[in-house]
């Protein structure tokens, strides 16, 4: 997993089963710009949050100082909901 300029993120995983990659990126690759990012297990369940830090004032008026993704077990979901 990295993130790259110009702010995307992207995660995969192995899949045993086809022999390949898959992605796993969440909706933060079209939705929003990655500014900063940590990998954090916030609630203890042995399982990394994807926290991203907010630092552009366009970021900043359309989603807060920061968003959490969960895994659910198939995807990464965001915490609270779509932006406000």
């Amino acid at each position: 997993m990295g993130a790259a300029a110009g702010g995307i993120l992207n995660i995969y995983r192995w899949n045993a089963k086809s022999f390949r990659f898959e992605d796993i990126s969440g909706p933060w690759n079209s939705i929003e710009q990655v500014d900063d990012v940590q990998f954090e297990d916030l609630d203890g369940d042995g399982n990394k949050e994807i926290v991203i830090h907010h630092t552009t004032m366009a970021s900043w008026k359309t989603y807060g100082s920061r968003s959490i993704y969960r895994w659910t077990g198939e995807r990464y979901e965001r915490q609270g909901g779509p932006p406000r």
